[in-house]
Order: C-alpha cells, then structure tokens, then sequence
C-alpha cells in the first residue's frame, strides 16, 4: 500500500457549505471530465482540478494564488453583447443533448425580447415593492443622442430593508421634448405616478449644472417636489457663505 492510499481521507460533504468552500467545491462524481484512474475524492470547479480530500490541502488550495485569480476572474460582473448569444444558445443545445436544452433555440432577437418583455418587468416591480412607501431621492441627468432626442435618465436612491443598506437603482429613461424645468417636473411626476412611487415621499432630487445662474431662468420657485426648492438652495449657499468668512 503506497503513502497516499494510507493517508487517504473520506470526502465530507459538509465542507461545501463552509465559507471558504463555497462556490466552488464538489466531489469528483460531480466533475464533468473524471478521470477514472484518478484517486482524489475532491474537486474544484473554478479551476477544474482534483483534490485530495484533506481539510488542511482542500484550505491551502483555497489560500492558493492561482485560485485567487481564478475566482477573481469569475467574479467580475459579466457584460455580454447580446451579439454572443447566438452562438451560445447553439453551444447549450450541443452539450446538452439527452435533455431539454437539446431543444433549446434561443438567439439575439429571442434573448433580447425575453430580457425586455420578461426579466426586466419582473425586477422593475421587485425594485418599486423594495421602495415602498419609503423616502427617497432621484437623480437625473438630461442629454441629447446623435438624432438630437432629449432623454431625461432617472436614478434612484432608497434604503433597502431586506439587504439593510443605502441602494442606488436605475429607475427609468424618458424621451423629453424640452429640457426646460416645467417640463423635466412634467416628466417626472407623471412617470412617478405611473409606476405607483408616491412623489410625497420624494426626500430630495440631484442635478448636474445646480449653479447660482440656474436661478435667474429656470422657475424652480414655481416647481413643486414636495419642497421650495429656491428657498433650500439659498438657505445653504447663505451658510456656506458664512463658514468660509
């Protein structure tokens, strides 16, 4: 009997619920190419290599450079150009055959509806029911695309409860005619009401360009968002006066 076969260790399955197992420990049944002369028990997925399955070796590897980089590579949110989805739906089909995604057709034109008609509603009301009747405050910013269309871009910033922390969404984009402030309050309030988000609840509303100048021509005086938000704007650049004296 060799020196491994003596030393060798059960596999335990509750290793894979352990903080640093997560993610990427299996047993070696689960590995997708096995080598059946290959004597260790664990396996890692990140970096599709075999294991024995020792605690101290199964942690060392975990601490290990190369597992690092994997998992940071992993890790990075994932863009992908819906252009790939061509291909990839095919490549599914392919290794997947003996299921149900040997059916599977799925191209740009499908996947891009399915995230448009399907996904994104799903998380838009996930994201307005997260909201609630809580305070929040909107960020926008106004700009013009290549065929001169003023789009007016909304983000929102709540506190979620279920995560227990500040969040920061993407909200919406409107096509606006004029991005005159009657007109960007227009927008708002009426997109505001039409996905179910009180206005009353509104805490503040961030803009670029906020300059001392913006006051002689745009008619925030006039425009309600819950506040006067002439009289704030004075009120804090008149303290901000004061502390640089």
């Amino acid at each position: 009997m060799g020196k491994y076969e003596k030393n060798k260790r059960k596999y335990r399955k509750e290793w894979e619920s352990t903080e640093w197992a997560k993610e990427w420990l299996q047993h070696i049944d689960s590995a997708k190419y096995k080598n059946p002369n290959d004597p260790n028990e664990a396996y890692c997925k990140i970096c599709d290599q075999s294991l024995r399955s020792h605690l101290s070796d199964l942690q060392k590897h975990a601490r290990s450079k190369k597992h690092r980089e994997n998992s940071a590579v992993l890790n990075r949110t994932k863009y992908k150009s819906l252009m790939s989805h061509d291909h990839l739906g095919e490549l599914l089909s392919t290794l997947g055959k003996g299921s149900n995604l040997e059916n599977l057709r799925l191209h740009r034109t499908k996947c891009s509806n399915m995230i448009k008609h399907v996904i994104a509603p799903v998380f838009f009301k996930d994201l307005v029911k997260a909201i609630g009747k809580k305070g929040y405050s909107i960020i926008i910013d106004e700009s013009t695309d290549v065929s001169v269309t003023k789009y007016l871009c909304m983000c929102i910033k709540y506190f979620d409860t279920t995560e227990n922390r500040m969040l920061t969404d993407f909200l919406g984009i409107l096509e606006v005619e004029r991005a005159t402030a009657i007109d960007l309050h227009k927008s708002i309030v009426e997109y505001l009401q039409q996905i179910g988000i009180p206005l009353k609840n509104m805490i503040a509303i961030s803009t670029d360009g906020a300059i001392d100048n913006d006051l002689a021509f745009l008619p925030v005086a006039e425009v309600d968002f819950g506040q006067n938000f002439r009289k704030e704007f004075q009120g804090s650049q008149s303290s901000a006066e004061r502390k640089s004296q």
